[in-house]
């Protein structure tokens, strides 16, 4: 791997932005959303995710490898569905502004 793409996997962003996983890569980046803060994130998940299957309380992040086809350090968003792990998307790096209680959020890397 490269220096600058191992530097750049570290990197904390302004703005993260999120992916759905939604079919092919193509209709998945026509549908990225912009956040500045993982509180922001959350309730945006939150908001998508209402079914009582799904619990968007808890949000495990993990890095997953660089995507050179979007230039994307990516990271595998995943929240409980019926009780197990489920990725619904990706995001491309790690909030430059996330406080101490979010670090709990973090825990998969």
């Amino acid at each position: 791997m490269e220096l600058q793409k191992i530097i750049s996997k570290k990197t904390k962003l302004d703005i993260v932005l999120f992916r759905p996983i939604c079919g092919s890569l193509k209709s998945s980046m026509l549908q990225v959303k912009a956040f500045a803060t993982f509180e922001e994130f959350q309730n945006y998940i939150k908001e998508c995710h209402t079914s009582s299957s799904y619990n968007a309380n808890e949000i495990e992040i993990k890095y997953s490898s660089y995507d050179n086809r979007i230039d994307w350090q990516t990271y595998s968003v995943c929240i409980k569905y019926k009780g197990e792990w489920a990725i619904i998307g990706n995001i491309n790096g790690l909030f430059k502004h996330e406080t101490i209680l979010d670090r709990d959020k973090w825990k998969g890397l």
